[in-house]
Formats: structure tokens, sequence, C-alpha cells
């Protein structure tokens, strides 16, 4: 179970990678936030799919998965330059360099306008079924998800517990406090509360790639590994640039036994996403069981380039010395 035990560590670094966000205002979040809106540049009918946000910046480094039309929201940014990425199947990757953070006023906004790649796509390549009830958020129970947002930023679980709870007693069909309140309910280790409602999630969308995702990271995690791949694969189906889903399927089938179709899937999320932690650190663990020792230094050497400070760390910078060492 290394690989399983090696992912627990790193995921402590991905936290807003499970976190979704539904149109809301967020404009009473406090502190040093970077919020903003997804559009489409063209419309397309009952078509919201799910959409990976990043920030990325010098000590900082955080995602959402945020639905077309919904809003997000970044707080306690450091100081300097950061790129805002986005993408979404059926959707060209859009990306823009934010410069000298600092200077920027608190509460910056921005609007992502994504262009699809072809109106075919956008038509098709998605559930055209969603119910107006999905769609429409009470103000209520929006509210209530921001609250979330602004305690998630702060570790606050309890309260974001408290927050999402009463955002789906305002309205029970709310897929994102659902799929959230999974996420929480697991850092909190109250997995049976948290397995019914990431269920819950996928009952109300059984076609968001994400909450099979998360739900697939759960098992993975808890030794589920027939559940888990099944999650897995079929999130990485419904969403092809889900960088994590590809990344967790390789954590699982390195654990499993298959490091070379293990590399192919952590390849595939350093493709979509250059820099991942996660994937640098499974490929460092892929090459040494595949007995290459150059390639694992290669691989381990960007991981601490990007994560200077983690539990992780100082495992891999003593592989590191060890593999630097001459025979």
């Amino acid at each position: 179970m290394r690989t399983v035990s090696a992912l627990m560590i790193v995921a402590a670094i991905l936290f807003a990678a499970t976190v979704t966000v539904a149109a809301q205002s967020p404009r009473s979040a406090a502190g040093n936030c970077l919020i903003g809106r997804i559009v489409s540049e063209h419309a397309a009918a009952g078509y919201r799919p799910d959409i990976v946000v990043m920030l990325r910046g010098s000590g900082y480094d955080q995602r959402l998965n945020v639905r077309m039309g919904g809003d997000f929201c970044f707080c306690n940014i450091p100081q300097g330059d950061l790129l805002l990425e986005a993408t979404a199947p059926g959707y060209k990757f859009w990306r823009r360099s934010l410069s000298n953070w600092s200077a920027l006023p608190l509460d910056s906004d921005v609007t992502i306008v994504l262009a699809p790649i072809s109106q075919t796509v956008v038509a098709h390549n998605g559930p055209l079924n969603v119910s107006a009830k999905t769609l429409s958020i009470p103000r209520k129970a929006g509210k209530e998800h921001e609250r979330f947002l602004r305690h998630a930023a702060k570790g606050d679980w309890a309260r974001s517990l408290e927050s999402l709870q009463r955002a789906v007693e305002a309205h029970p069909g709310y897929f994102d406090a659902w799929n959230n309140m999974g996420v929480v309910l697991s850092k909190l280790g109250r997995d049976a509360e948290a397995e019914t409602a990431f269920l819950k999630a996928i009952a109300i969308d059984p076609n968001a790639s994400v909450a099979r995702r998360n739900f697939g990271y759960f098992c993975l995690l808890r030794g589920r590994k027939i559940e888990a791949q099944a999650e897995l694969e079929r999130a990485a189906s419904l969403n092809p640039r889900d960088a994590l889903a590809q990344a967790y399927l390789g954590c699982l089938l390195n654990d499993a036994g298959r490091p070379e179709q293990a590399e192919e899937h952590l390849k595939r999320a350093l493709a979509l996403e250059p820099g991942m932690p996660l994937a640098l650190h499974q490929l460092g663990f892929v090459s040494l069981r595949l007995n290459r020792p150059q390639a694992a230094l290669h691989w381990f050497e960007l991981f601490l380039k990007r994560v200077k400070t983690s539990p992780a760390s100082e495992e891999v910078r003593n592989l590191v010395a060890r593999l630097s060492t001459p025979m």
C-alpha cells in the first residue's frame, strides 16, 4: 500500500482540487481574494461542463472546479506574479498572466470567457437534460455556499460543514453543496456520511465528472480499489481534461502493480496540468518500480522545485540524495 499512503501525504497539497463552485456571488469574501465568473462565448442549452480553474504563483498553487455560469473565489493570495488558467471539455484552453498581484485592489475580479472548440462539440459533449431545478440556486443556499468557501479557505472544516448543511436544507438538489460536503466530511473522518454525500451528488447529476472523481479518490484512499477504478475511469471519460482523475488513476494502477499503465495516466495528467505535484511525485515512484533511477531522480527533483515544504518533501529529498550518490 505504499503508493496509496504516499498519495495521502501529497494530497494535502491539493485541497482546492476537490471543491466545486456553482453560480453565486462571492463579493463578501474576506481577505486578499481574486473573484470571477466563468461564461461561454456561445450559449449551449443544457450543457454545463466541469471547468477546472487554476491560480498559480510563487508559494501559491490552488484550483477549483466550477460549472459554466458559476463564480470562483481564490483567497489569501501572496504578492507576486500569477497565472490564471481554465480548462473544460469541448472548450479551448484559457490562460492569463496577472502581473504584480500586490498592486491590484482587494477583491479584484475577472471574467473568463471560454471559446468552444466547435459548435458540434459544445452541443453534444455533455448532458442535454439538465433540469431547471439544477440550474437555479436559491439565494439563501448560494449565500451559505459562499460562507463555506470562506471557512474552507481558512481550513475551518466544522464551520464549512455547518454552512453546507444549511445550503442543502435550503436547496436539497444542490449538487455542488453535496459534493463539497463529501469532501469536508471525509476530512473530518466521518466516512459513512461522506460516502452518502458523494452518492447524493452523483444521483443529482450522474454526468458530472467531479463528484465521481472525488468519490473515486475517497475509495482509493480507503483501499476500495475496484470501486475507485470504476469511478475514476468514468470521471476521466466524462471529462478527458480532468488532470486529477488521470493522476489518481495513475496512483491506483501503480499501487496495483501496473506501473507502465500508471505512467501513461500520470503523463497525461502532466500534459493537462504541467507541474502537478502529485503526478511528479508518483512518476518518481513509478520510475523506481520500473528500475529507471535517473528518471526517478528527474521527477523527484521537479517535485521538490514545486513543493519545497510538505510532509512528503523530506522523504523525497532523502531519495534524491541516495539516487545522486555514485554507486
